[in-house]
């Protein structure tokens, strides 16, 4: 094994999130973790703690530009375009 040096403290800690990332399944399997985790918990006693959640107002922006929506909004919105930049990208291929 080669040693390129001495090694940062933060990248003891960045390596597993780096090695996770590069495995094509990783997604896969943590979507469907996150979705039975959220089945679970929608459908539990603690469901209002999900509903409160989800309708918990999320805001961003820079100087003037700034966007205040519920989480629920942002998910969808970023689910739909990484689904459309994936669409878009398999079908030039």
């Amino acid at each position: 094994m080669e040693h390129h040096g001495p090694r940062a403290p933060i990248d003891r800690i960045i390596r597993p999130f780096q090695v996770f990332a590069n495995n094509k399944l990783a997604g896969a399997i943590l979507l469907l973790v996150a979705t039975g985790a959220a089945l679970v918990w929608a459908n539990s006693p603690w469901a209002r703690s999900h509903d409160a959640l989800l309708k918990m107002t999320v805001t961003g922006g820079v100087g003037p530009f700034v966007l205040s929506k519920p989480l629920l909004l942002w998910i969808n919105d970023g689910l739909m375009g990484r689904c459309s930049s994936s669409w878009a990208t398999a079908t030039r291929r």
